[in-house]
């Protein structure tokens, strides 16, 4: 049955991303809710909610990256979830709890976890919604999305696609016409793993350009790459006609854009 503890409004805040993002890595927990601690507090905070049964750690074989590997992830028990919905209701989806991970690609959804926070962080006006818990829009082909990221003050919804391998020619046609078709989202923002990546999803939108031209603007699809946008201060999300300026400071400065 686990230990008795009084669960603090951070242990909320860490059940909280651990649901909402289906499961966390402690550096990712002990980053966002443990900055100004040290690694040993933010690990037995972690074993208390465990020993309560709160948390549960889960083994993914080691997540490597170029910085880090990552052998444990962690996630909301159902005891959390029911926890959550009680004092939380309205950032808990209702009778949606999801424990399962896919392990054939955790390491998107790890990195996906790195690139709602940062939306969440750097714009306070959206909300970032990863769409493997909130069931927030599925097509009739039962394609959504990795994220959605909602207006808080339009309402107004983009969709986010986090691309770190390359997909067939005609998977991408069928994804671009899904999007094209669709009046649910007003923009798409990918966030590409390389800029030729980014290249091969523009050219199925707009077709090869010939030598010596111009490449025509991909429109509603807006590009950037998942370090420039992760590590950079600064940077620019593009459709190749209109740009946004976003930076740490949450800059207000931008042009024609989809995310304005």
């Amino acid at each position: 049955m686990g230990i008795s503890i009084r669960v603090t409004e951070r242990d909320l805040r860490v059940l909280m991303g651990c649901y909402q993002n289906v499961f966390l890595s402690f550096k990712q927990i002990k980053e966002r809710y443990f900055k100004e601690q040290e690694r040993t507090t933010a690990y037995s905070r972690l074993s208390l909610l465990m020993r309560s049964g709160y948390l549960q750690s889960v083994a993914v074989g080691g997540l490597i990256d170029e910085n880090s590997t990552v052998s444990v992830v962690y996630q909301v028990t159902r005891k959390a979830y029911e926890l959550l919905l009680k004092k939380c209701p309205h950032e808990t989806e209702d009778e949606v709890f999801l424990n399962k991970i896919n392990f054939s690609c955790v390491w998107h959804d790890h990195l996906l976890s790195d690139v709602l926070w940062q939306l969440q962080t750097k714009q306070s006006d959206i909300k970032a919604l990863n769409t493997k818990v909130f069931q927030i829009t599925r097509w009739q082909s039962g394609k959504k999305p990795d994220a959605v990221l909602v207006d808080l003050k339009s309402q107004r919804k983009r969709a986010l696609e986090l691309e770190l391998t390359r997909k067939s020619d005609r998977r991408y046609r069928d994804i671009v016409s899904n999007y094209r078709l669709s009046n649910e989202f007003e923009s798409v923002l990918y966030i590409t793993k390389t800029e030729a990546l980014s290249e091969k999803i523009r050219e199925v939108i707009r077709g090869k350009t010939p030598q010596g031209f111009t490449p025509r603007d991909t429109g509603k699809f807006y590009f950037i790459s998942v370090d420039d946008f992760l590590k950079s201060t600064e940077y620019i999300i593009s459709n190749g006609k209109s740009e946004i300026l976003r930076s740490r400071i949450n800059s207000k400065t931008q042009h024609e854009g989809a995310l304005s």
